[in-house]
């Protein structure tokens, strides 16, 4: 036998075998892209879902700060005057009113600490908010829930484009 006979004896391709080992490395292939595209689909449904939840919280955390404010706000003691500055303070002295004015500081924080201080609207946020803790404003809250309104908003947007 020579070396070309043997040669050709020796790796013979069967092509039956060939042929099941190309069609299951292409099914491999496939099944690896469909995997990374329903991966990346989740990964953006779950990031949805958490704004969607994120949005939601803070309708409710604004909710009860105006409606704590609103209960507070109509106890203002009055005002004094600070070099020749009139300002307004809170009554104290009622347990209730305190651990009202107490959550709304808790409200404050958390709500500060869910926005990102980047951002022009979140920012006013907070400080339209702490500006109502100190009594800097009067107590109409039309803009600071147009304010909240256009954050979620926003928001919402970003959670419809994914």
């Amino acid at each position: 036998m020579n070396f070309y006979d043997w040669f050709v004896n020796k790796s013979q391709v069967d092509f039956g075998n060939l042929a099941v080992g190309l069609a299951t490395a292409i099914l491999a292939i496939v099944t690896l892209v469909v995997s990374l595209k329903n991966i990346k689909s989740n990964h953006s449904y779950k990031i949805a879902d958490f704004r969607r939840h994120w949005i939601e919280e803070l309708r409710v955390k604004v909710a009860r700060f105006s409606v704590l404010y609103n209960e507070l706000e109509m106890k203002v003691s009055g005002t004094f005057d600070r070099d020749g500055i009139k300002q307004k303070y809170w009554k104290v002295g009622n347990p209730e009113d305190e651990e009202k004015r107490k959550e709304m500081t808790e409200i404050v924080y958390h709500i500060t600490l869910m926005l990102n201080p980047r951002e022009k609207m979140h920012k006013d946020l907070v400080d339209m908010m702490n500006n109502y803790l100190a009594l800097d404003v009067d107590a109409n809250l039309r803009e600071f829930h147009d304010l909240a309104r256009q954050i979620m908003k926003a928001e919402w947007d970003r959670v419809k484009s994914h």
